[in-house]
């Protein structure tokens, strides 16, 4: 599946674990209001993030991002999200993630994963 359409899984109370495999972009509101999901990893073919994707996916804490190019997305894709939430990103890539506009506002919630295993469920 190269992506996940627009609205495919809005407001799915029961979804809490999700798999993405070889998906190169998610839709507009794709996962909004899916207020179980507590960690989502981003494989290496996610490259863009619809608007309001993950938007009031209040437990959304943790967000890992395994692409080798950082990842564009559109607006408000991850508000209301976890107030504490984290952007787990490749290190090499860290530098590009701040020096990016559409970042500025989430550069306190990047982090590198450093080659180490990222927590699962880090509430």
């Amino acid at each position: 599946m190269d992506r996940f359409g627009r609205w495919c899984f809005y407001n799915n109370g029961s979804l809490s674990d999700v798999h993405l495999n070889k998906v190169k972009t998610i839709g507009d509101w794709a996962f909004a209001y899916c207020d179980c999901i507590t960690t989502i990893t981003l494989p290496d073919t996610v490259s863009y993030i619809g608007m309001n994707a993950f938007r009031y996916c209040n437990e959304l804490k943790s967000i890992i991002i395994e692409s080798d190019n950082p990842i564009e997305f559109g607006a408000n894709a991850f508000y209301s999200t976890h107030p504490s939430k984290s952007f787990y990103v490749p290190e090499n890539l860290l530098d590009r993630y701040y020096k990016m506009k559409i970042w500025r506002d989430f550069a306190s919630a990047l982090k590198t994963m450093k080659g180490q295993s990222v927590p699962k469920d880090s509430s």
